[in-house]
C-alpha cells in the first residue's frame, strides 16, 4: 500500500470513533423515537399497540399543544434576537 493509502486509512481510523458516537447519540434516538411515535405507551400489564397517526392526530387536536408550540417559538425568537444584540 503506497503512503497515500496507508493516510486515507489512518485519516478514516481516527474519524470512526467520533462517528460512531454521533450515531449512536443523535441519529439512533431519533430514529427509536419516530419508529415509537407510531406506538401506544405500553404497561407492565398492557403492551404497546400500533396506533398509526393517531397520536399525531390527538397531538395536533389539542389546544394545549398549539399554546406551548406558539410560547417555544416566541422564546426561541426571543432569546434568538436577544443573542444578536450582545454580538453586534
Amino acid at each position: 500500500m503506497t503512503n497515500s493509502g496507508l493516510k486515507h486509512v489512518y485519516g478514516w481510523l481516527l474519524l470512526t470513533p467520533a462517528a460512531i458516537l454521533l450515531i449512536g447519540f443523535t441519529h439512533y434516538p431519533t430514529v427509536a423515537t419516530l419508529i415509537d411515535s407510531f406506538f401506544s405507551t405500553g404497561t407492565a400489564i398492557r403492551p404497546s399497540r400500533f396506533v398509526g397517526a393517531d397520536n399525531y392526530r390527538l397531538m395536533i387536536e389539542d389546544p394545549i399543544f398549539w399554546k406551548v408550540l406558539g410560547n417555544n417559538l416566541w422564546f426561541a425568537l426571543g432569546t434568538k434576537s436577544d443573542r444578536s444584540h450582545v454580538v453586534l
